[in-house]
């Protein structure tokens, strides 16, 4: 587990640095000030980026350890240990994991932006929101404009081509026929009908999988506590 205890040390490091260079802040003049302000804020995202390779690359290695130790338990015959590890290490590769949606990049993405909060730094991004490419670059956002939670059962506006929440939009549209699509932005000034609702199977199977991808990565961060 060395390996690991050194990616948990250059993770913290970076903190430090991060820290370290923003103490600066308060021996130096107004010019110098404001050239460590810029310094921080202009290298969040890179900090981010590294943090995050560090987390990926432990996943990897804890998995890596797991293959190794079944592996062991399963056979004491080197040749068919490395037959079965070459076998899981082929299947593990294929796998992807989206460090972001991790506790542990979570944890350390807020530890980096309170060091920079009083910089100027500003979140680089919502790691709350999870969003698709649809066919003719269209951006689409796997949460319910309503209730903000993970959709289950995505149903398409025809008129306008945004997404909702099945059981949502039939609650709020019940009694109310006045509700026009919620989505920033949206040109529509139709009001919702429920014919207007149909099911997109392709976004549901894309938001299982996300899902599945969440619930894997926090499986791995709880097996890290």
């Amino acid at each position: 587990m060395e390996f690991i205890s050194n990616v948990e040390d250059v993770k913290r490091t970076i903190i430090e640095n991060t820290e370290f260079i923003k103490s600066l802040e308060n021996c130096c003049d107004d010019s110098f000030h404001s050239q460590i302000q810029k310094m921080i804020s202009e290298t969040l995202k890179e900090r981010l980026e590294l943090g995050e390779r560090l987390i990926a690359m432990k996943a990897k290695q804890k998995r890596i350890d797991a293959v190794l130790q079944q592996g062991l338990a399963e056979t004491d015959i080197v040749e068919d240990l490395n037959k079965q590890c070459l076998q899981s290490f082929e299947k593990e590769d294929k796998k992807r994991i989206n460090v972001k949606i991790t506790s542990e990049y979570k944890q350390f993405k807020r530890e980096l932006e309170a060091v920079n909060a009083d910089s100027g730094a500003t979140n680089t991004e919502d790691e709350d929101v999870a969003e698709v490419m649809q066919p003719g670059v269209m951006v689409v956002s796997m949460h319910d404009p309503w209730s903000k939670a993970l959709m289950l059962n995505a149903v398409r506006n025809i008129n306008c081509g945004h997404h909702y929440e099945h059981d949502s939009v039939q609650a709020i549209i019940k009694d109310n026929m006045g509700i026009r699509c919620p989505v920033v932005g949206c040109a529509s000034k139709s009001y919702i009908q429920p014919h207007h609702l149909e099911p997109d199977m392709a976004l549901r199977a894309k938001i299982r999988a996300y899902k599945a991808e969440l619930e894997f990565a926090e499986t791995l961060s709880d097996g890290e506590n």
